[in-house]
C-alpha cells in the first residue's frame, strides 16, 4: 500500500510541541501552540517540490483567536519556499523564544494578588 505525500504527517526534529494537523486542498497544515504564548502556522504545499515546500507564520497566541506576528527577526514575515530542514530550525527557535509580554504581565499581575 503507497501513502501519498498529503497524507503523511511530517516529523521536525528538534521541536517538542506536537501540531494539530488538517488536510487542506494545498496539503497539510499544521498549527503548533507552544507554552512561551507563541505559535506557528506550517503548511506543507504538495505542489511546490520538496526542498522549497513550507510555508510559515509566527503566531500570537496569547489571545484567541491567534494572530499573525511579525516582532521577531527568526520570522519577520510570512515565509516562503523552505526546506523540512529550515522549518524544524525556526520552528525550535520559536519554541525558544521568552515568554510572550503579554503572558509576562499577567503573571506579574497575578503575583500581586491575594487568593
Amino acid at each position: 500500500m503507497t501513502t501519498s505525500r498529503t497524507s503523511q504527517p511530517f516529523e521536525f526534529p528538534g521541536v517538542l510541541t506536537l501540531p494539530r494537523r488538517e488536510q487542506t486542498p494545498e496539503g497539510q497544515l499544521h498549527r503548533f501552540r507552544f507554552d512561551n504564548g507563541y505559535g506557528a502556522l506550517v503548511m506543507h504545499n504538495v505542489r511546490q517540490p520538496p526542498e522549497q515546500a513550507f510555508e510559515v507564520c509566527l503566531m500570537d497566541c496569547t489571545r484567541e483567536p491567534a494572530r499573525p506576528t511579525f516582532e521577531h527577526l527568526i520570522c519577520p514575515e510570512v515565509m516562503f519556499g523552505l526546506s523540512r530542514a529550515q522549518v524544524s530550525d525556526l520552528l525550535a527557535r520559536a519554541e525558544r523564544l521568552a515568554r510572550h509580554p503579554r503572558l509576562t504581565h499577567f503573571d506579574d499581575a497575578l503575583l500581586g494578588e491575594d487568593f
